[in-house]
């Protein structure tokens, strides 16, 4: 939202053409001409491509909007717009019969009837999920190093339908999620378990941890063939690919990461397609961005009931069972005894700064100020804030940026081992800015290093060896993942054969691409915020976009953050650092207040 600078008590929004559209469309249905409505409506679409899937009349009643340079409407009261909302029959209680639009689901609160459905079946389904097997089985987690919270974690994996796993980078998610498929083989060698990640990185870096659960067993152990059997796609994949929608609909146990980025709308489809005797595990950190498209399923589902607690009969058998006493949930309407939140970061050593500084953006204890003010006074080993001015950004970027300017010379080489060697470099550390556009953003900063390294593209747009790929989508055909990193080299095929270039990716090092069969990408040296979800870097350089964004949030600087394993400087203002952390960007997919 920005306001007019002329007069501060007009709100002069970025509506687009679909929201207007919308707006117009309601008076059509209502077939009278009611402003409110039509605001109504714009507002609604406003909201919803703003990431909100509802809209809260006390936020704008009474206040005037700019519909366009020339058109501004003053809004009624909360309670005569509801009133003129609820008589045009664009919007209808819960309880009505009506097929309206628009759908009141709390007493300010509107939705798009499809997305208030969206909603409904969430809660639903996962509301019928809400229960433990009374032959409770206490986990074999013998040789492991497991704290408490994550004993907790993997005994409620195992013995109910439904786990709400959170914590923040390095808490060990996926490992409580290995130990939960170790022992439902185990238990069962039979059960189909199945993985799944918004993107292919964040699929990818679970497959790998769910293969190193049985990585100590022996190769003839029937246990760990079955954990390398566990297999896993994208979300996209699961709902749009008939292959994976036939295994979704057989399977007993599905394990989604990276909940945080899961919109409203993918998730009911997804459980629609899901058999109802299907346990479920969804691991992600609450705090991080939510999905770019519409509603903030898991940070929801994590707010939505007390955790690290269990029913009372599981609490003691656990007792019993490891002598540690656990709270225990009554019988309260929500996820109490299903959720479990990860608080100790085995990280800590390696990066103290960084953590101690995520944990305080996570736990928001402080007031804003302090923090500020700590976050850009900290100049440690693994954290460091910097004010780069303007004139200074080429050359902090041209040191920070030291270790790739040897790639054009690794990837000409010709050289296999070469290549290895400057994708080593490239998964090491990583450029994130806030924005895509202006000096601060990704374009303008891979631009930059394009034509540092003098690899800028060819006047047929092909790429140089040196150049850093991101692949944006997914394909079957190649195996490739949106979210997969690579470079351009030049390869030796046959001495006969003059040399020919060709792409290489850090997740499979070994093969050679050409350069049409990768899908599509862009360059690479510096990735968003949003990109970045999912993955780690041990250096990372985190631009903030020199100016205070609508984009700064909370959220935001916390994941940039803890994108770095071993260390990161941030560049920004102390303005803008302050501005980020008084601007979060809370949502609600609105899943608990349908009845």
């Amino acid at each position: 939202m920005c306001q007019n600078e002329l007069n501060p008590e007009i709100l002069k929004l970025d509506f687009v053409d679909f929201d207007r559209e919308f707006g117009d469309f309601l008076l059509r249905f209502t077939r009278k001409d009611l402003p409110d409505v039509a605001v109504a409506g714009m507002l609604t679409a406003y909201e919803l491509r703003s990431g909100n899937p509802q809209l809260d009349l006390t936020g704008y009643a009474g206040k005037t909007i700019a519909i366009d340079d020339e058109k501004k409407i003053t809004l009624p009261d909360v309670a005569a717009w509801k009133e003129t909302l609820l008589q045009s029959q664009t919007a209808a209680l819960p309880e009505s019969d009506l097929r309206t639009p628009l759908l009141f689901t709390g007493e300010t609160t509107l939705m798009l009837r499809r997305y208030a459905g969206y909603a409904a079946n969430v809660r639903q389904k996962l509301f019928a999920l809400r229960r433990y097997d009374h032959d409770l089985q206490m986990p074999d987690v013998a040789g492991s190093d497991l704290d408490f919270l994550q004993n907790l974690a993997v005994f409620a994996g195992v013995n109910s339908r439904l786990l709400i796993l959170s914590g923040g980078p390095g808490t060990g998610k996926t490992t409580v999620c290995g130990h939960i498929i170790r022992n439902r083989l185990a238990q069962n060698p039979d059960m189909k378990i199945l993985f799944a990640a918004p993107t292919g990185k964040a699929q990818q870096n679970l497959a790998g941890q769910i293969r190193a659960a049985g990585s100590n067993l022996p190769e003839s152990s029937l246990l760990r063939q079955a954990i390398e059997q566990v297999k896993g796609a994208t979300l996209h994949s699961f709902v749009l690919n008939s292959q994976w929608r036939t295994e979704l609909e057989c399977c007993d146990l599905l394990i989604i990461d990276e909940c945080s980025m899961i919109s409203l709308e993918m998730f009911s489809k997804l459980l629609n397609i899901l058999p109802p005797s299907t346990s479920l595990i969804l691991a992600g950190d609450r705090r991080q961005l939510t999905a770019i498209e519409s509603g903030s399923v898991f940070s929801d589902l994590c707010s939505f009931g007390k955790v690290n607690q269990l029913p009372e009969f599981a609490a003691d058998f656990f007792r019993s069972n490891c002598d540690i006493a656990v709270e225990f949930s009554g019988a309260e309407d929500d996820f109490s005894g299903h959720i479990v939140e990860l608080q100790r970061n085995f990280r800590s050593a390696e990066a103290p700064s960084i953590c101690r500084i995520a944990a305080m953006l996570r736990e928001n204890s402080l007031p804003d100020e302090t923090l500020s003010a700590m976050i850009t006074a900290t100049q440690e080993e693994d954290f460091r804030f910097r004010t780069i001015a303007k004139t200074e950004l080429d050359s902090a970027l041209r040191k920070r940026c030291a270790d790739l300017k040897n790639l054009p010379a690794l990837c000409r080489s010709k050289d296999p081992a070469q290549f290895v060697q400057a994708l080593k470099i490239v998964e090491s550390s990583k450029l994130i800015c806030t924005v895509n556009q202006g000096e601060r953003g990704t374009g303008e900063i891979n631009n930059w290093m394009l034509k540092e390294l003098n690899i800028l593209p060819q006047r047929n747009g092909e790429w140089l060896p040196g150049t850093v790929l991101l692949v944006t989508a997914n394909d079957k055909h190649s195996g490739l993942r949106n979210g997969d990193i690579g470079i351009v080299t030049l390869e030796q095929i046959s001495p006969e054969l003059p040399a020919r270039r060709g792409v290489r990716f850090v997740s499979c090092p070994e093969k050679c691409f050409t350069l049409s069969e990768v899908p599509t990408h862009e360059c690479g040296f510096a990735i968003s915020v949003h990109r970045a979800q999912g993955s780690g870097y041990a250096k990372v350089t985190f631009l903030l976009p020199g100016y205070e964004s609508k984009v700064l949030c909370r959220e935001l600087l916390y994941t940039g953050i803890t994108r770095a394993a071993g260390s990161i400087e941030l560049w920004g203002t102390p303005e803008e650092v302050l501005f980020a952390l008084t601007n979060s960007k809370e949502r609600s997919s609105n899943l608990f207040k349908l009845t």
